[in-house]
């Protein structure tokens, strides 16, 4: 995965508090790296519960499709990560 820019980055490692600062200096929530992650995916890699939790409460699109039509979703019921599948299943 390429990490496009700092929200994905934040995103990925489960740095909650830079995210939550990037989001509220206006990262785009659906920018999109060249394989078509937005940071929602990667928080779901990074396997963050709580990075999902802030990206989806500030307005990510939960059905967004990488490159390969993976969604968050779908990533995160193949990765095993339970506590996430269940989060957004409830979107």
């Amino acid at each position: 995965m390429e990490i496009k820019g700092p929200l994905h980055a934040a995103a990925i490692k489960g740095h909650n508090h830079v995210a939550r600062v990037l989001i509220r200096f206006g990262s785009d929530l659906e920018s999109q790296d060249g394989e078509g992650h937005a940071p929602l995916h990667m928080a779901v890699v990074g396997g963050s519960l709580d990075t999902v939790e802030i990206l989806v409460r500030n307005g990510a699109n939960v059905n967004a499709k990488s490159n390969g039509g993976a969604t968050p979703l779908c990533m995160a019921t193949s990765m095993g990560y339970g506590d996430i599948t269940e989060f957004l299943n409830s979107y």
